[in-house]
C-alpha cells in the first residue's frame, strides 16, 4: 500500500485528490495539510510514501516544505502539485530534488500514474523526466498560443 500525504490550501481540491488517489487499491491518503508547516508534521507523524504538495500554500509554501522534507526525511518522493506547469518555480522544485510535478488540471489516471512512478522509483529515470519535459513543453505552448490568440483578437478589435 502506498502510503501518501496531501498537501493543498483548497479543502475542495484535497478533497478532490483523496477520492481520486483512493479509487486506486494501492494508494491510501494517510494525511492532508493546508500549508507546508502542517505538510511537513504530518509526514513526521505518519511516515509516508509519497507526499504530494501545492508549490503555492500560505506560510511555509511547497518550496519551503520541499526543502525541510529532503533534509528530514531524505527518501521520501514528493511530487509538486500546480496550475502552471510553466512556472519558474516547478522547475526550481525539479532542482530542489522533487521526484516530479503535477498539473492540476491532469486527468485522474495520470495522478494515479505518476504517484506510482515516484513511490517505484521512476521518479529518478527517464521516463519521469519525459513526461515532466513533455508537460512543461505542452503547457507553455499552450500558454503561448493562448496569448498570441489574445493579442491577435486585440489587434482585430482595435483595427
Amino acid at each position: 500500500m502506498i502510503r501518501v500525504l496531501v498537501a493543498d490550501d483548497e479543502p475542495l481540491m484535497a478533497a478532490g485528490i483523496r477520492t481520486v488517489l483512493e479509487s486506486a487499491p494501492d494508494i491510501e491518503v494517510v494525511a492532508e495539510a493546508g500549508d507546508g508547516r502542517a505538510a511537513v508534521d504530518a509526514a513526521l507523524r505518519h511516515r509516508v510514501d509519497v507526499a504530494l504538495l501545492d508549490i503555492r500554500m500560505p506560510g511555509m509554501d511547497g518550496l519551503a516544505a520541499l526543502a525541510e522534507l529532503r533534509r528530514r526525511l531524505p527518501a521520501l518522493r514528493v511530487v509538486i502539485l500546480t496550475s502552471f506547469g510553466a512556472e519558474p518555480n516547478v522547475h526550481r522544485a525539479l532542482a530542489a530534488g522533487a521526484s516530479g510535478f503535477v498539473l492540476k488540471n491532469c486527468a485522474p489516471d495520470e495522478l494515479i500514474r505518476a504517484v506510482r512512478a515516484v513511490h517505484d522509483g521512476d521518479g529518478d529515470g527517464d521516463a519521469i523526466q519525459q513526461y515532466v519535459f513533455q508537460r512543461v513543453s505542452g503547457d507553455q505552448a499552450h500558454h503561448e498560443r493562448d496569448a498570441h490568440d489574445r493579442q491577435r483578437g486585440l489587434e482585430q478589435h482595435t483595427a
